[in-house]
């Protein structure tokens, strides 16, 4: 009887292959190249594209010599990039609505990008209606995921990457702010006009603010009057300059009217 001869382990197949190492896929949107360099060029395509409809179709606007895109214009980057806002929740807080927006890429539904954002009843949406605070706090939040994710692209195309809503909050501020100012500017201000002979009338709207402000002791040196029948605070013209000089301490500005 002969024996058994022992079983051949099976020998690992022996593959001829070359090993290529590869580079991080980027997939912002559509924009899915290995090559980083070719992603840029390609969205430096997509901003010129992008350009010429927002300028032919005049979706901006100008505030202090910069163009800020409008929503729309931001709707169009994600179309073009292949991703869609999606709602993830719109809350009520205390007078306004909070919203996040997820930015999904249409191809394999991939989290590209979010945001979240409020609007409150302050300023012009006071007396908004329920549904329209809503709406832009929706708005707000989508374009800023926006503008996170592709504020490059839009930077690219020309424009400034900062959404049209926040830069009008910004605007309505710094111009609130400078009336302010002109408001104050102009209560801080008296001018002299003369009036009657050795008389100088005293014309402001911070005219009677200044006389409660200065002390006892000014007041009797300037000696101002008011006219019973024109209603016209008035001084003697030689004491202007006294005037000039307790003004300048309450920060006053005190000068002859053309």
């Amino acid at each position: 009887m002969s024996e058994a001869k022992p079983a051949l382990e099976p020998q690992p197949e022996i593959i001829d292959a070359e090993i290529v190492p590869t580079q991080p896929n980027y997939q912002l949107g559509r924009l899915g190249q290995h090559d980083p360099r070719k992603a840029i060029a390609e969205a430096v395509e997509i901003a010129n594209a992008l350009a010429e409809i927002v300028l032919v179709q005049k979706l901006y606007t100008v505030i202090k010599g910069k163009k800020y895109v409008w929503f729309e214009g931001w709707s169009i980057v994600g179309g073009m990039m292949g991703v869609v806002p999606v709602e993830e929740y719109v809350r009520e807080i205390p007078r306004g609505y909070e919203a996040k927006i997820r930015l999904i890429r249409v191809r394999d539904g991939g989290l590209v990008g979010s945001a979240s954002s409020i609007c409150t009843r302050d300023g012009q949406w006071e007396k908004a209606d329920e549904y329209a605070v809503r709406s832009m706090a929706i708005t707000r939040a989508a374009s800023k995921a926006y503008r996170l994710t592709y504020g490059w692209i839009i930077k690219l195309a020309g424009f400034d990457p900062m959404p049209i809503e926040e830069a009008a909050v910004i605007a309505q501020v710094d111009a609130e702010q400078k009336y302010l100012e002109r408001e104050d500017e102009q209560l801080k201000t008296i001018a002299l006009v003369r009036w009657k002979d050795g008389f100088v009338a005293l014309q402001g709207e911070g005219v009677s603010i200044f006389r409660a402000a200065i002390s006892d002791e000014s007041r009797k040196l300037l000696d101002i009057k008011i006219d019973d029948h024109d209603k016209i605070a008035y001084m003697k013209e030689s004491k202007a300059f006294d005037l000039q000089d307790i003004g300048k301490k309450h920060g006053y500005s005190v000068k002859f009217a053309e």
